[in-house]
């Protein structure tokens, strides 16, 4: 996600996290996981990948807000904002 208040000066505000590999994945890179050795198990849900970012032109200003991949109003998006901030 960019910044482009300033069309002269775009600035990146987010990025998704790295890939997080499921168990039958990245076998034979030792940075993912070798096999037979889990780390922590976690349950895949829906798949909705979301991250937060700040949103304000002045750090006073600033407000977190969250977002999914293609949407800043989708209704996972509205949910997790729920849960964060207790709207």
């Amino acid at each position: 996600m960019f910044n482009i208040t300033n069309p002269k000066n775009v600035q990146l505000v987010s990025l998704p996290p790295e890939k997080v590999f499921d168990y039958e994945e990245g076998f034979g890179q030792k940075q993912y996981h070798e096999r037979g050795r889990l780390g922590d198990k976690m349950e895949k849900m829906d798949g909705t990948l979301i991250s937060t970012f700040l949103h304000g032109r002045t750090s006073n200003e600033q407000v977190l807000r969250i977002k999914s991949k293609q949407s800043l109003t989708s209704n996972q998006v509205l949910e997790a904002t729920q849960l964060l901030v207790g709207m």
